[in-house]
């Protein structure tokens, strides 16, 4: 590979370390898919104020350097895993 291949690869591993988001950013990103989702207004008012703690306390994450997997179980029927990166997420498993 010639330099200029590796000074972009370098860079393109560089930016995926530092967009790579956390853990508070999947929850506000959950949670505003949640509230997306809910076709009730007392629900979605309930998921605006309780929402944080109860997917904070319910998600589980990894952080591999360059981007993360999340995965969030409330019960057995709703479950959301995703993938961060680059600031976004990806969701590859969404059941409710």
């Amino acid at each position: 590979m010639k330099k200029s291949g590796w000074i972009l690869l370098i860079v393109l591993f560089g930016l995926m370390a530092i967009t790579n988001p956390n853990k508070n950013d999947y929850i506000s990103w959950v949670k505003e898919k949640a509230v997306e989702k809910s076709q009730d207004s007392l629900e979605k008012g309930l998921i605006s104020v309780f929402g944080n703690p109860i997917f904070d306390s319910t998600t589980t994450s990894t952080n591999y350097v360059f981007f993360s997997r999340y995965s969030t179980e409330l019960d057995s029927k709703h479950k959301v895993k995703a993938i961060g990166v680059f600031k976004n997420f990806i969701p590859i498993s969404f059941t409710d």
